[in-house]
């Protein structure tokens, strides 16, 4: 419920703050004394639009602050916990317009945008006006009306996702079907390409042994000539440096008995000996192998232009050539299953088609009860609001097609009939404006009983109906309170009279300002206010005696069960 509403520098108040309490707390004043503007100010921490009007004239900025307490309320809990705002049970939305522009807002003093501040705000509180009885002119907000008053959430969300999910398939579908002469082009292009590359058929790693290939064979000359000279140096001259390193040993093996430190020197120049031995092994070997071939030669120059045209004509390095032949088969296989694909796919709309209409069938079935029950309830209402013999009709229309939509089969429609015997006919096309504000009060009533929002606030949906009527609506509004916290603004005593707690909200001037206040009433001073709503500015004693009469009468008025 909301516990506390704080205004600083909005409109005309320049510091304003609210206890409330559950039950249904009415806000009754002089017309112009500023009553809607609590509720104004509380619709902006809400996440309503606002502008540097609302900043009070000389004032840097306006702020609001609203503190909800939401032990109760689970569904606010889990929604703060999911978004890591929550603050052991307490949500306080606070919000800040600048005077030069531009505005700031809050959650448990984090700072959170606009569409999260909504979002959570419809977990906390359902604001009604005078005015939102046109909504109930359009299609979807009576469909809304009817699903929220049957609970069907959890039905609704499940149908929204199996059609998301049809919808999806089937576009899916279509856009490879419609393509499909710019896919067999597509094919064409690719076996072109991938036949001429296929005469090369380049392989894993063939780029890297052909260069080196070449680069072997082209430098054949300097090889043979470097191997020849290195073999008569190490080995084969009569001065080459094995020969010599066999002199050194041979000298040192004569002396080595005279001085044990010079055989292990005779041992490494043995060593010597033999690694140059085996050198001058590997070298003719390699001199043998490495006889000219001009065929492998041409062969080899020709198989690399051929890399390194191809990779200039596809954009590509000849190294990357073999990657990009198999990117190319891969495409066009995919290409060639297309129709295997669509086959699947037609295969898995018909099965998620089936699943929608079933989906779709449970919907439709407890729409039919809910509406039943909810054009009954608000039928019996609506007698009680003055309008005799008056009865709602919803209906569900089959929406035209197979499709359907995401929410649902059927289009929802409320229909009335303002007199007994009348056939109903669609609620825009014969409902008055008064007529519409009562009806729109009737449902605002019934589906609250349902509803999970603890907190609800009535800003002069009461306009345009007196009497017996108007006591009638102070009695329905005080029911609610007697289930969740109801906050009214009104201009009958009526009303006024219904209410557990009472605000009266007065205007005042001082050398250059106007200052809205908001006054809680005690018992006697709600008399004098009653009194002042039925018998205008002179309050007599008969006034202040009706005023006694129906407080007392609404005190001790039993309440029916919601």
């Amino acid at each position: 419920m909301l516990q506390e509403l704080q205004i600083r520098d909005f409109a005309i108040v320049d510091r304003l703050q609210l206890q409330l309490n559950n039950g249904m707390t009415v806000f009754t004043g002089e017309t112009g004394a500023g009553k809607s503007i609590a509720i104004d100010a509380l619709g902006i921490a809400l996440g309503d639009r606002a502008d540097t009007t609302v900043v009070r004239q000389g004032s840097k900025r306006a702020e609001i602050t609203a503190r909800f307490n939401i032990q109760s309320n689970a569904s606010a809990k889990q929604w703060l916990i999911e978004h890591e705002l929550d603050d052991d049970g307490e949500c306080i939305l606070r919000r800040t317009i600048n005077s030069e522009g531009g505005s700031k807002a809050y959650i448990n003093g984090r700072p959170a945008p606009l569409q999260l501040i909504k979002e959570l705000a419809e977990l906390l509180i359902d604001i009604h006006s005078q005015h939102q009885h046109q909504s109930l002119l359009r299609p979807n907000d009576q469909r809304q009306l009817l699903d929220n008053f049957g609970q069907h959430q959890d039905l609704l969300s499940q149908v929204s996702l199996a059609w998301q999910q049809w919808q999806k398939t089937r576009t899916r579908y279509e856009e490879i079907r419609s393509a499909e002469n710019e896919r067999q082009s597509r094919v064409d292009y690719l076996k072109f390409q991938l036949n001429e590359l296929e005469e090369l058929a380049p392989q894993a790693g063939e780029w890297e042994n052909l260069e080196q290939e070449h680069s072997a064979m082209s430098n054949h000359e300097r090889i043979e000539s470097a191997i020849t000279e290195s073999l008569n140096l190490l080995y084969e001259d009569n001065q080459s440096i094995a020969s010599q390193l066999n002199q050194a040993v041979n000298l040192l093996e004569e002396v080595a008995q005279f001085n044990s430190g010079i055989q292990s020197s005779v041992e490494l120049l043995n060593s010597a000996v033999v690694q140059i031995k085996e050198a001058t092994s590997d070298l003719r070997s390699i001199s043998d192998d490495s006889g000219w071939d001009a065929q492998r030669f041409q062969w080899l120059e020709d198989r690399i232009g051929d890399y390194m045209r191809l990779a200039r004509k596809h954009h590509c390095s000849p190294e990357t050539l073999y990657s990009f032949v198999a990117e190319l088969q891969n495409e066009l296989d995919s290409l060639q299953d297309a129709d295997s694909t669509l086959l699947k796919l037609n295969k898995e709309i018909e099965f998620l088609s089936a699943e929608y209409q079933s989906l779709a069938a449970s919907l439709s079935e407890v729409r039919q009860k809910s509406a039943a029950r909810l054009s009954k309830e608000v039928s019996s209402y609506l007698g009680r609001l003055g309008m005799s013999g008056a009865k709602l009709s919803i209906e569900l229309n089959t929406i035209n097609g197979k499709g359907g939509s995401r929410h649902g089969n059927e289009e929802v429609s409320f229909c009335v009939a303002t007199n007994k015997g009348q056939k109903p006919q669609a609620i825009q096309k014969i409902a008055s404006g008064g007529e519409l504000s009562r009806i729109s009060l009737a449902i605002q009533v019934v589906t609250a009983k349902v509803a999970r929002i603890p907190s609800m606030v009535f800003d002069e949906v009461d306009v345009g109906i007196g009497g017996g009527t108007a006591e009638v609506v102070g009695q329905l509004l005080r029911q609610l309170g007697n289930k969740r916290q109801v906050i009214c603004i009104t201009h009958q005593p009526q009303v006024a009279a219904q209410g557990h707690h009472h605000y009266l909200v007065k205007k005042s001037s001082g050398k250059s300002e106007t200052f809205t206040q908001f006054q809680a009433l005690t018992d006697e001073q709600r008399q004098h206010e009653v009194a002042r709503m039925l018998g205008g500015v002179q309050i007599t004693e008969t006034s202040l005696s009706h005023a006694r009469e129906m407080l007392d009468t609404a005190g001790a008025l039993s309440i029916e069960e919601l």
